[in-house]
């Protein structure tokens, strides 16, 4: 092992090592080299103050080199901190061999700084450039003021009704007073509600029955249907209690003046005039009247 007492400080601060064994003295070349480079330590000690924070391990060290280094300096004021000079090298007593914290300090520095470095290097090695630059925008973007949420928006009568026009439904042979038709039978709610819309070039043949299970007072629109048509208001018992003229595309609707309303009949617009076809004539089916043919319906 290399004492101290082998190495002495020149004009430029830096310890260099005696060719030969020096007698001298030491403890005064001691204290005055000791005291360059804990200066030395100290400053670099202060710039790297900031990161010694990451080394969280050295707590421990220090705290314990703080209680040794106030024994140290208790020592020297004792005087039992004077090396002991044998065989050309410096020996201490074995308690009192920790190094000072300036020390302890500078070695730390020393490690941020290369710590520093490598994680310097490796982001420069793993994380190529564009990688920088779309983190940069990324951080930059979550920094801004979040943007409000627009409002849900309310739904409208569109999104109720049918879009299109519904195929043509199966079909009963039904007796108006003294002529027969064809006419489509529509029970369920969504053929209710899309009747005859959309549909063009209805023919003098075409018709369509709506069974509105209970009685009531009617109510029809024309919403969506580009052409006009007639319509019989028609009792549970199958008699034609009104016929009204629905014009084509009118959204107000057309109420029946009772509310004994079960059926309704659409035909082309005029027929029931042409064939006169007027209130109070009754109307049955191929299977009997109108209330026995969909009682089971009820």
């Amino acid at each position: 092992m290399i004492g101290l007492a082998d190495f002495h400080a020149d004009p430029g601060g830096e310890f260099r090592r005696d060719s030969q064994p020096r007698t001298e003295d030491f403890q005064n070349e001691r204290i005055a080299g000791t005291d360059q480079f804990h200066a030395a330590a100290q400053a670099d000690a202060e710039r790297l103050e900031p990161l010694r924070v990451l080394i969280v391990g050295l707590d421990a060290a220090h705290d314990r080199a703080d209680a040794r280094r106030q024994r140290v300096k208790a020592d020297e004021r004792s005087g039992l901190f004077n090396s002991c000079h044998s065989d050309d090298k410096i020996s201490f007593p074995a308690d009192k061999s920790t190094q000072p914290r300036e020390v302890i300090d500078a070695i730390a520095g020393r490690k941020f700084v290369e710590m520093r470095r490598r994680l310097g290097q490796s982001l420069r090695v793993n994380l190529p450039r564009p990688m920088f630059l779309l983190l940069a925008a990324a951080l930059v973007a979550g920094c801004g003021p979040t943007p409000p949420l627009a409002a849900p928006k309310a739904p409208t009568l569109e999104d109720f009704l049918p879009k299109h026009a519904q195929p043509k439904l199966r079909t009963m042979k039904l007796y108006v007073g003294p002529e027969t038709v064809d006419a489509e039978i529509a029970l369920s709610r969504d053929e209710i509600m899309t009747g005859m819309m959309y549909r063009t070039n209805i023919l003098e043949t075409d018709a369509m029955l709506f069974d509105l299970q209970v009685p009531q007072r009617a109510s029809f629109w024309m919403y969506h249907c580009p052409e006009s048509i007639s319509a019989a208001y028609i009792t549970p018992e199958g008699v034609i209690a009104e016929v009204h003229h629905l014009e084509q595309n009118d959204t107000n609707a057309v109420l029946s003046a009772t509310e004994n309303i079960r059926f309704v009949l659409e035909t082309k617009e005029g027929w029931f005039a042409r064939h006169q076809i007027v209130p109070g004539m009754v109307i049955v089916s191929e299977n009997g009247p109108l209330a026995a043919t969909f009682s089971r319906r009820q």
